[in-house]
């Protein structure tokens, strides 16, 4: 395939003069140019969606949900919950179970992102289950 494209004479100069320098012809020079752009670009591209699927892993609970979260587990390992705090675990969990649910199709994204299992990544990102 081939593009015609018109450039400024001065921009033209340079361009020989960075070909030849660097022992290209002036089309595989221009070429090579822009495919380590496009390189670039998809670079950043990649660690722009990295970032947003990393932000999307960690929403979660609020830090005073996991405090109750621990507290409750704690009086049910000592056989000192209360009915209504069964069933405020019970939410808890259920809050918990939706939440990683919800971030499931990140992660998956992510480890294909990262072109890893979704084990490897759970383990990179040390997430506790």
């Amino acid at each position: 395939m081939s593009i015609t494209i018109h450039i400024k004479e001065d921009l033209e100069k340079w361009l020989r003069q960075r070909a030849e320098a660097e022992g290209y012809h002036l089309d595989d020079y221009i070429v090579k140019m822009l495919e380590a752009q496009a390189q670039h670009k998809a670079g950043l591209e990649y660690k722009e969606r990295e970032l947003e699927l990393l932000q999307k892993i960690n929403l979660g609970l609020p830090a005073d949900i996991w405090v109750r979260y621990a507290e409750l587990k704690e009086k049910r390992q000592f056989e000192t919950l209360l009915p209504d705090e069964w069933t405020e675990l019970i939410d808890i969990t259920d809050r918990i179970e939706v939440a990683n649910a919800q971030r499931m199709p990140y992660l998956i994204e992510l480890a294909r992102l990262r072109q890893i299992s979704l084990d490897q990544l759970i383990q990179q990102l040390d997430i506790q289950n």
